[in-house]
């Protein structure tokens, strides 16, 4: 036994590495075993082209035994800005499963798909995957439906206009009268609608509180469908003229409402179950009882395909903590490996938390009123989309222009705030009582340098040869994590993600060439702010073990690094959902930034999670190396890598 044990410590992260492959591998394959419905729907990826031979792309999921002699209705999934096809997967995969053939499609620049979002020229996209759509041979042409969410409920509205052969359409977001002010849901020419929307909807409620929106929804469904006052029709089907509902000639009308916000109609299971029941009704001639039998949210699988893409996600990127150790270890890559530095230079427990306070606080303060533009006009306009080659936008992706306005000014206030504080601790207690070595940022004690010129001095402390194998090594941590989701998006067509996308391939040049200038500045942000800030400045002591000092050291910087985040996350939401007051950025309706802040606060659900995993990662890279070079670039790679193949491309 004892033999074990020691071989097993010798083997450890050689062991880790192996386990937490085969985790991954194993959860890629049971994302994609539920993604199928575990061989009940065939699932693949469809590609066209616009009218400038740009690529859409749109993930088709088939029910087996559906072909040109046996056709079904057909469905087209349309997701909101700044997501993809797979957001939609939830509602998609259960349609399938109930009989449906269905596309969700990445529209213009989006996901996978080529040009940019603000150049989605008629025809449209989303058109001509819908026409796409109605022309495969297994699919009933003229017996479809639509449904959208956000941007693609809107979307979706104006595809149904356009085609007048739409049976059914279900829209995913947005209060009541934002409908009724357009009379979407009072113009027969649109079929079938149901209409779901959350109780914490943050478009469409400016202003007003929950209570108030509910009541006033209810009043404006009572008014559309000509119900007595007070009738208060949620989670019923309706008719436009009054009456009961009546799918042959058009005029069901229904809306669902659940707790959450915007972003989660997309993964509600009450909500599902609405669009695979109103399908049902819509487009096989079911009754409510059969459809309601069959859409049941007990019946539902798809959240394994979420839940085992994530673990698959997780331990990808975790795999690089045992990897990078094993490398270290190599002679090769064994100077890459120093010591930490021992001095603390905040040893006293109050000034730490003071000092991480104030950094909570301009990080909170900046990310709300810094990074309200996310586009490239009107009140969301940033100025990084005006950064040109000729007539190239440098910076073309909106909400990363937003996040890296954010990082650009919270790197260049670091900068003075942190020299101002490394020159007057010089001046205060002596040249000797700090150095860049205790930052993290050189590799020679001043010692180590006496006697030497000024370019040795430079060369041997920022040991260019120590810095490119660090560089190198990054390449191959990023290698492994890209080569991993690779394997799974080309052989099993799952790309390792959960809700919303992480981890995916580059699908085309333009997005990899763009991922270097955003890189730019996420890296100055690093080495500053999540380099000599965090681990020289606010460096930690050591506690019993290396395991309680990543914990300790995790949650403390946490709170550093996030907790203005948090902040504006609770800031906006609180009132909205404990006190029914309007969402916070909304409140005031004179202020130009607040519906823009409002998107970007949105982006933070996903952010706060994996920017929370990405410092857990880059903690035990510097405590690996004892410098902040490795932890530096890998979190500006993963990050903009993220963020590179997820977010949407304006231009």
């Amino acid at each position: 036994m004892t033999e074990l044990l020691e071989n097993y410590r010798k083997n450890k992260p050689a062991i880790v590495l192996t386990v937490l492959i085969a985790v991954t591998i194993f959860s890629a394959f049971m994302a994609s075993g539920f993604q199928t419905s575990f061989g009940q729907v065939d699932v693949s990826l469809v590609q066209i082209t616009d009218a400038n031979g740009l690529r859409i792309v749109g993930k088709l999921y088939k029910p087996v035994g559906v072909d040109a002699a046996n056709p079904a209705p057909g469905i087209l999934g349309m997701h909101g800005f700044n997501n993809d096809k797979d957001v939609q997967r939830p509602a998609a995969l259960e349609l399938a499963r109930a009989g449906f053939v269905v596309i969700s499609v990445d529209y213009a620049g989006h996901g996978d798909s080529q040009s940019g979002y603000t150049t989605d020229s008629s025809p449209s996209s989303y058109a001509l995957m819908y026409e796409f759509l109605m022309n495969l041979t297994f699919v009933q042409g003229n017996n479809t439906g639509i449904y959208g969410h956000s941007a693609g409920n809107i979307r979706a509205v104006i595809l149904a206009g356009l085609y007048p052969q739409h049976r059914a359409l279900a829209l995913q977001s947005f209060v009541p009268e934002s409908y009724a002010a357009y009379g979407s849901y009072g113009d027969p020419k649109y079929h079938n609608i149901l209409h779901l929307w959350a109780a914490w909807e943050e478009w469409g409620s400016e202003g007003r509180g929950p209570s108030q929106v509910l009541a006033e929804s209810l009043v404006v469904i009572d008014n559309t469908y000509h119900l007595t006052p007070g009738t208060a029709a949620v989670d019923t089907n309706l008719n436009l003229w009054g009456g009961p509902a009546d799918f042959a000639n058009g005029s069901a009308r229904r809306h669902a409402y659940d707790l959450g916000t915007h972003p989660y109609i997309t993964m509600s299971p009450k909500h599902t179950s609405e669009i695979v029941a109103w399908m049902l009704q819509a487009l096989q001639g079911m009754s409510y009882s059969e459809a309601w039998a069959i859409a049941d949210v007990s019946n539902q699988i798809w959240v394994g395909t979420e839940v085992f893409g994530l673990i698959a996600c997780f331990c990808t990127m975790l795999a690089i903590l045992p990897l990078a150790y094993l490398l270290l270890n190599t002679k090769f890559f064994g100077e890459v490996k120093q010591k930490m530095p021992e001095r603390i230079q905040t040893t006293k427990g109050s000034t730490w938390w003071i000092a991480a306070t104030i950094n909570v606080v301009i990080c909170g303060y900046t990310y709300w009123y810094f990074t309200s533009g996310y586009g490239n006009s009107g009140a969301a306009k940033n100025w990084l989309f005006d950064v040109k080659i000729g007539d190239l936008s440098v910076f073309p992706f909106g909400v990363a222009n937003g996040f890296a306005v954010w990082f650009l000014l919270n790197a260049i206030l670091m900068v003075v705030l942190w020299s101002t504080w490394y020159l007057l601790t010089r001046w205060r207690k002596g040249r000797d009582s700090i150095s860049l070595y205790d930052m993290g940022l050189t590799f020679s004690k001043k010692e180590e340098l006496e006697g030497l010129s000024l370019p040795k001095k430079l060369f041997t402390a920022f040991n260019p040869r120590i810095i490119a194998k660090t560089a190198l090594l990054a390449f191959i941590l990023f290698a492994f994590m890209y080569a991993s989701v690779y394997w799974s998006a080309q052989f099993l067509n799952i790309e390792f993600r959960g809700f919303w996308a992480f981890m995916k391939p580059f699908h085309g040049v333009k997005r990899a060439v763009y991922f270097w200038p955003y890189f730019g500045i996420v890296l100055f942000f690093a080495l500053f702010n999540a380099g000599v800030f965090m681990y020289g400045q606010l460096r930690m002591k050591e506690y019993k073990n290396t395991y309680v000092t990543h914990a300790v050291w995790w949650v403390k910087y946490m709170y550093l690094m996030l907790g203005g985040l948090i902040a504006c996350i609770a800031i906006q939401y609180g009132p909205q959902m404990f006190f029914d007051q309007p969402v916070a950025s909304t409140a005031d309706p004179t202020w130009i930034y607040g519906s823009t802040t409002r998107m970007m606060v949105v982006q933070l659900m996903g952010a706060i999670p994996l920017l929370a995993l990405i410092y857990f990662i880059c903690i035990n890279l510097y405590r690996q190396t004892g410098r902040i070079y490795l932890s530096s670039i890998m979190f500006a790679v993963i990050l903009v890598w993220f963020q590179m193949t997820a977010l949407a491309a304006h231009v």
